[in-house]
């Protein structure tokens, strides 16, 4: 189970995409930025920065429901892998030249 503590917008996406990676049970604060990639219990439990309950609620169920946390971890894997990955990175970035490149009928 990973961590993230509540950190600068600026450097919040690099440490989210990494963990992500690790297909591990994310507990994260709940900021615009970090929902780039995480989605509150589907791919992580996402909780008030300020409110240390929360953080601990969310700690909780993740130890005591090995269901939802195996859950969790499963797809915060996939999507990393179907979203964020350096493969999918190329793959969307070589669609994109292709959707760009002419016809090979217009030469």
């Amino acid at each position: 189970m990973l961590r993230v503590e509540p950190a600068s917008a600026i450097g919040a996406p690099l440490k989210i995409f990494e963990y992500m990676a690790h297909g591990k049970p994310i507990v994260s604060s709940d900021l615009p930025v970090i929902r780039e990639g995480l989605r509150d219990r589907v791919n992580s439990v996402l909780v008030s920065p300020d409110n240390r309950s929360d953080w601990v609620k969310a700690l909780q169920r993740l130890r005591e429901n090995k269901v939802f946390r195996d859950q969790i971890g499963l797809q915060v894997k996939t999507d990393f892998l179907a979203k964020h990955s350096r493969i999918a990175h190329a793959t969307n970035i070589l669609k994109e030249i292709e959707k760009r490149m002419p016809s090979s009928g217009s030469l």
